[in-house]
């Protein structure tokens, strides 16, 4: 919250709430202030994320924001009980990673986490530092630096290299690029 919408986090209270099977997260007004009660912290950030939706119109999403400040913060008159039944909210496949985030800075997946967080997602596909390990499995077992590199796709190929399905493609990638995404 402090990141995304530092006006909310001081006027909210999360509270841990009993797990029952699945999880879920209950939105109530204790003493004028908004308690957001969760079994996880995934259902707590989907909490904020709900409140913020369906009481104060506000949204996160990849085309832009709409977080500014509600001044006053409207509460919930009963509590609101939302659950879900899904273990596994899961997001990405390989090709998203170069489509959309080749070139990604520590920042921009700082932003990516927080929105699937809020959106509920509990399980991510990471390939990001997959280039380094290739390259220490590569080196013990004996290619030469030069192999190693005509190996490695570049950044804008990364994920179809990762499928098998071309090598060395639009690269090499630099040493620099390989230990940031690491």
């Amino acid at each position: 919250m402090e990141r995304r919408v530092p006006w909310l986090s001081e006027r909210v209270e999360l509270c841990e709430e009993e797990p029952s099977g699945s999880e879920s997260f209950t939105l109530r007004s204790d003493a004028g202030k908004l308690c957001i009660a969760a079994t996880s912290a995934n259902a707590a950030a989907v909490g904020v994320n709900w409140y913020l939706n369906h009481y104060c119109g506000r949204s996160m999403s990849h085309m832009g924001d709409n977080l500014g400040p509600v001044d006053d913060l409207p509460l919930p008159e009963a509590p609101v009980k939302v659950t879900t039944d899904l273990d596994y909210r899961y997001a990405l496949n390989y090709c998203t990673f170069n489509y959309s985030m080749s070139f990604y800075t520590w920042e921009d997946w700082e932003r990516e986490l927080d929105w699937m967080a809020l959106h509920g997602v509990n399980l991510m596909l990471v390939a990001n530092g997959a280039e380094a390990v290739w390259q220490n499995t590569l080196r013990r077992l004996g290619y030469s630096e030069k192999r190693i590199a005509s190996f490695l796709s570049g950044p804008a190929y990364n994920a179809w290299w990762l499928m098998g399905n071309l090598e060395g493609w639009g690269g090499p990638m630099p040493q620099s690029q390989i230990d940031a995404r690491t």
